[in-house]
C-alpha cells in the first residue's frame, strides 16, 4: 500500500467553491437577511480520518495538521466573503468524546472504537495533540477565528453552547445569524434539528469528484439515510427532524460504537407507528427522560426499552447540553475564545512553524 501524506487526506475535506456555492444556494434559497454567518468546524471528525490510515500514513512535516486545519477555516470563511459578501466567525472545535461520565454512565462502551484506534497509535495521537495546541495558539491572533479543544466533550455539545451564547448575546437583533456546521460526524445532524437557522455542510470526496452535501431541517432524514447510511432508496417519512436522536438510539451510531438494534427502515416504521398510536409526539420526546410509561410502551421484540432510554440519554444533544457537569466543562472551555488580533504575531508564528505548509495569510 502506498503511503499517503497527512496533507492529502486533510485537503480531501475541503469542499470546492463551485460545490459549496450550489449547497449554499440550496440551503438559503438564494437569499439571506443576515450579513454574517457562524461557522463551526468539527476538527475531530476531520482529523479522525488520519487514524484510519494506520501505517499507510506519511507525516512529512510536524505541523502539517495544524496548517491544514487553519487553512480550512480560512478556506470556508473566504468563500462566504468572496462569493456572498458575508462576514463570519469561525470556531475550530476539537471534541474527543473521552471519559465523559455523563455519557459513560448510560453507555459504557461509548466511542470505544475511535478511542482504541487513537490509543494504539501513540505517535499520531501525540502529534494531533501538539498540532491542536498550535492551532489554539495562532487562532487567538487571527481575526474572528477561534479554537476550542476539549477531549472529554462532544463537538455538538460545545457547538451548542456557543450557538446558545451567540443567540443570547443578540436577543435584540431581529435577524438571526445562520450557523454552518462543517462536519463529517453523524451526531452533527442533531445540531440541524435542534438549533435555529442551522445547516450541515458534509464534506465528501470520491476520487476527483466532490460529492459533498448540505443538510437542512427538511432534508435531514433523507440526507442521513442516503448519505451516512448509504441507503439506495429512501421512502418519504413524516417524522419531525427533532426525532433524529431517538432514531439514532434505535438504528445505532457507527461513529460512536453504538450498534443498531433495528435497521434504519425498521426504525423509521417503528417510530411512525408510535407517533400514529399517540405513544410519542412527532417532535422532541422529552417525556422519555422522566416518564417510564412512555419508554415502556415502545414495544418491539428486538427492543429492551431501558436500553433505548440509555442510548438516547448518551447521545441526545438537549439532554447532554443541559447536564450540569457538561455546562461547567463547556463554560470553562469557552475561556479559549479570545480575540487578540495581531497580524505581526501571526506572521512570526507562520515563519516559525509553517515553512513547508504555510498559512494562507493572503486570504485572512
Amino acid at each position: 500500500m502506498n503511503d499517503i501524506l497527512v496533507s492529502d487526506i486533510l485537503y480531501g475535506s475541503y469542499i470546492r467553491y463551485d460545490r459549496m456555492y450550489e449547497m449554499t444556494k440550496y440551503a438559503f434559497y438564494g437569499r439571506s437577511d443576515s450579513n454574517n454567518v457562524n461557522i463551526f468546524i468539527d476538527a475531530y471528525s476531520i482529523i479522525r480520518s488520519l487514524f484510519k490510515r494506520g501505517s499507510a500514513l506519511k507525516v512529512d512535516d510536524s505541523f502539517s495538521i495544524a496548517s491544514c486545519i487553519i487553512n480550512l477555516a480560512i478556506h470556508v470563511r473566504a468563500y462566504f466573503e468572496t462569493r456572498h459578501n458575508v462576514s463570519s466567525k469561525v470556531y475550530i472545535i476539537y471534541g474527543g468524546a473521552r471519559n465523559n461520565q455523563s455519557i459513560l454512565m448510560y453507555q459504557p462502551g461509548y466511542n470505544e472504537k475511535n478511542i482504541l484506534m487513537e490509543d494504539s497509535n501513540a505517535f499520531l495521537k501525540n502529534l494531533v495533540k501538539d498540532n491542536m495546541e498550535v492551532v489554539q495558539l495562532i487562532s487567538q491572533y487571527l481575526y474572528d477565528i477561534f479554537c476550542v479543544v476539549n477531549y472529554n466533550q462532544e463537538f455538538i455539545t460545545l457547538s451548542s453552547h456557543i450557538i446558545d451564547r451567540e443567540l443570547k448575546a443578540n436577543t435584540n437583533n431581529s435577524v438571526i445569524t445562520p450557523n454552518i456546521i462543517y462536519s463529517k460526524d453523524q451526531l452533527s445532524y442533531q445540531l440541524v434539528a435542534f438549533k435555529p437557522y442551522t445547516f450541515l455542510y458534509r464534506p465528501k470526496k470520491s476520487h476527483a469528484n466532490d460529492n459533498s452535501w448540505v443538510v437542512t431541517k427538511s432534508t435531514l432524514f433523507n440526507a442521513y439515510r442516503g448519505g451516512e447510511l448509504k441507503m439506495k432508496t429512501t421512502s418519504y417519512t413524516s417524522l419531525d427532524p427533532k426525532m433524529i436522536s431517538l432514531f439514532q438510539a434505535i438504528s445505532g451510531v457507527r461513529d460512536r460504537s453504538i450498534e443498531c438494534i433495528l435497521n434504519a427502515r425498521s426504525s423509521i416504521l417503528l417510530l411512525e407507528k408510535l407517533v400514529n398510536d399517540g405513544i410519542l409526539i412527532n417532535g422532541y420526546n422529552e417525556s422519555i427522560l422522566y416518564r417510564s410509561d412512555v419508554i415502556n410502551n415502545i414495544q418491539h421484540k428486538s427492543i429492551n426499552p431501558e436500553d433505548i432510554k440509555n442510548r438516547f440519554l448518551s447521545i441526545d444533544l438537549n439532554f447532554q447540553s443541559n447536564n450540569h457537569l457538561n455546562i461547567l466543562d463547556c463554560t470553562d472551555s469557552m475561556k479559549s475564545i479570545v480575540n487578540l488580533y495581531n497580524p505581526q504575531e501571526v506572521r512570526s508564528i507562520n515563519d516559525q512553524y509553517f515553512r513547508k505548509y504555510p498559512l494562507d495569510l493572503n486570504r485572512v
